[in-house]
Formats: C-alpha cells, structure tokens, sequence
C-alpha cells in the first residue's frame, strides 16, 4: 500500500498497470448514490456544464412561524428572493496505490470496497461544498448517507436502549451493546448486498450522532423497499425525521429508480402521520394484523408516494424557484 506519496502520474504509463478511467467511472455512480444535498438543488446545467461557468441558483429568505389566536391580526413576513451564484471551479480527487491486487482479491474485493469509500468522500465534500456555498439553504439537519462506525457503537447503543425511542419498534429496545453492534453489522451487510441500508444521521452543527433512517426490504425479504427512521429524543420536533424522509423518497426514486416508496407506522404513533404527511406521503390505508411485536398482533398504517406525484412535486417547487425541499420544517418525529 502507497502511503502519502504524492506524484504526477502520466497516463500512457498508468494505462499500462491499471484503468483508472475505468474505475473512475465506478467511483462516479457510487459518489452519485451518495449525494444527498446536491439531489435537492436544480442540476438540469449540468448537461452543459463547463469549467469556469457561472450557475444562478434562486433562494428565498427564512420564514417565521407564529403562534395564532382567535380575532388577532396577523403579521405578514418581509420575505425576499436572492440570486445565488456558483462557479463550476473546485475539483476534488482521492488517489491512493494498492501492490498485489491480485492476491489481496483471492480474499476480498478490495477494488470495490475502495470505490465506495473514495465514492463516499467525494460525495460528502459536494455536499458539504454546496451547503456552505448557497445562502438560504438549511443546514441544520445535518448529513444523510453516513455508514455506521465502531466510533458510534456508544451512541448508537444510548439511542437504541431508550425505552420512548424504540417504543414503536417491532423489537423494541436492545438490551446490550453487544444487540447494537449486531444491528450496526446488520446495516453494513445489507448496504453491501443492496447499495442501500439504515445510515447515521449526523447533526451538521455538533457533529453527534443523532438517530438512523434508511431504505430496507420489507418484511426482511422485500421485493418492497420500505423506509425507516429512529431519532433520539433530544432530536425530536426539530425538522430531523421529515428532512431525512423526504431525502430518502428523492434516492429512492432517483438512485434505486423505484416506482412507489412507501412506509408506516403504529396506530399509536400520530407523530410519524405528521413526519410522513409532510414528507410528502399519501395515507394508503390499514394492514390488519400485519406486525407481530412483543408477543401480539398490531396494524399498520400505510403511507406512499408514487414516481410521477413525487417528479411533479418536485417540479413545481423548482419551478417557483423555492429551496423548500431542503428546509427543515418544524415537526415532531
């Protein structure tokens, strides 16, 4: 393994021990998996996208929420609509050498493993690129598409052991790290099989840990994809849930180009109607008896959206040149 060596490598030399326009182009379709902030912003420039071009993105001003009582005025909001500009000019690369690629591979794919991660880094600095680049966009949400470490075993565990967090949850709270670390090797298996999983929503402003949500087989054998969510409490009525649902239909539909993404939730659980509503999500109806939890039979209550309903939601507010998608709207979890 190469380690810190920088050099200028002349092609007509690499094309003859390796293809790096080959993988290259791997790495191109893994880092767009990844991308959550860019899929949200306009990209129909990219078909003509030139060094040096200047993007005009439109973005509105932050909206106030205010309390309502009955026979009071209300007051309107200053708002303003600002033109953002962004030059196509920042390149990102990752390079690194590996000896014996042969051999190593009799025992693992390390080629592939490499690609998601040099997918995965590139991926996180578009994102991060465009969120600190373009005025008017939130950025309280924090990042979607992380893969579980052994550095979030701790936290993951504090989450997945409350008793309130895990109370909709088929099997309910974990009762050690040792459950936890088998669910977080769970993810990684799943995302290794099927390109997607549960992922670690990380909080952009303290960087912690904050819940998961994802895409997984329905029933554990599909061939529905259905979504998920666990957010710690401190995390709830912030904006988290809806902000991560919404991300997660847009891959859906644009990565893994379903056709229906749906989810659901207990009868019980009002606060997941609201995030799923607002999400976007239509009420399909109730499975009876559907989820056997904690020794019973519990209903579901079933939300969807469709392709085409989610394509002509999204072009109207691109249209109205609103940055709505990626607002976080105040809601519970």
């Amino acid at each position: 393994m190469a380690t810190g060596v920088a050099e200028f490598i002349d092609k007509t030399i690499a094309d003859g021990v390796f293809s790096p326009d080959i993988w290259s182009k791997n790495v191109l379709v893994k880092q767009e998996a990844n991308l959550i902030f860019a899929l949200h912003v306009n990209r129909e420039y990219e078909r003509d996208a030139k060094v040096g071009k200047s993007v005009i993105i439109a973005t509105i001003s932050d909206l106030t929420s205010r309390a309502k009582t009955e026979n009071t005025a209300i007051t309107y909001e200053t708002v303003a609509e600002v033109p953002v500009s962004l030059v196509l000019n920042i390149w990102d690369y990752a390079a690194f050498g590996i000896e014996d690629i042969v051999n190593v591979q009799s025992h693992i794919n390390l080629r592939s493993a490499y690609e998601d991660k040099v997918a995965y880094a590139l991926a996180k600095d578009v994102d991060t690129k465009l969120s600190t680049g373009v005025a008017g966009f939130s950025r309280s949400f924090g990042t979607l598409g992380t893969p579980f470490t052994d550095a979030d075993l701790l936290a993951a565990h504090r989450i997945y052991s409350d008793p309130e967090v895990m109370r909709y949850v088929g099997h309910g709270p974990v009762r050690s790290e040792h459950e936890t670390r088998a669910m977080l090797a769970a993810y990684a298996t799943h995302q290794a099989a099927h390109g997607y999983s549960f992922w670690a929503v990380i909080e952009r402003a303290s960087g912690a840990l904050i819940g998961d949500a994802g895409l997984f087989l329905s029933q554990s054998v599909g061939p529905e994809i259905e979504i998920g969510y666990t957010f710690a409490r401190r995390a709830w009525g912030r904006g988290y849930a809806t902000a991560a649902t919404r991300m997660l239909i847009d891959f859906g539909f644009h990565t893994l180009r379903l056709h229906r993404v749906w989810a659901s939730h207990a009868p019980g659980n009002p606060a997941s109607r609201v995030v799923l509503t607002r999400a976007g999500m239509s009420y399909e109806g109730r499975l009876r008896d559907n989820m056997h939890v904690k020794g019973g039979w519990r209903d579901s209550l079933v939300y969807s959206v469709l392709e085409d309903e989610w394509a002509a939601a999204t072009t109207a507010t691109a249209g109205a040149g609103s940055a709505s998608a990626t607002r976080s709207p105040t809601a519970p979890r």
